[in-house]
């Protein structure tokens, strides 16, 4: 956990700092590290809504094919989820693309620094 100490200390530090910056208004100092970090983090945010808005359109795409195997196979569920797991493999399609939730969780442990930080300044 030594990493994780030293990334909030130095998060609480670069609040203290531009705090100070903004004479000794603590707000500001807080409004001004947030916004650094999300300019940091802001490619890999750019990049999960690429991913969503790509993941997005092919579902759209599938949709007609979809409602027809509901149609279809309306008194079956299990052929109805049978059926749509082929489509889905036979288009290369993930119903839960996994990419997305990754980037997502790579940002994770900076937001929660973050956090821990500025409760760390409040407190």
């Amino acid at each position: 956990m030594v990493a994780w100490d030293q990334l909030v200390d130095l998060l609480r530090a670069a609040i203290f700092a531009y705090s100070q910056a903004c004479g000794g208004n603590l707000g500001c100092g807080i409004l001004a590290v947030t916004l650094l970090v999300r300019m940091a983090l802001f490619p890999f945010t750019l990049r999960l809504a690429r991913l969503s808005a790509a993941h997005q359109e092919r579902m759209r795409a599938l949709k007609p094919e979809l409602d027809r195997i509901r149609e279809r196979f309306k008194n079956k569920p299990q052929r109805v989820a049978d059926e749509t797991q082929r489509l889905f493999k036979r288009k290369g399609v993930s119903p839960f693309p996994l990419k997305g939730c990754l980037g997502s969780l790579v940002q994770m442990p900076f937001l929660l620094a973050l956090y821990s930080a500025v409760r760390g300044c409040v407190a």
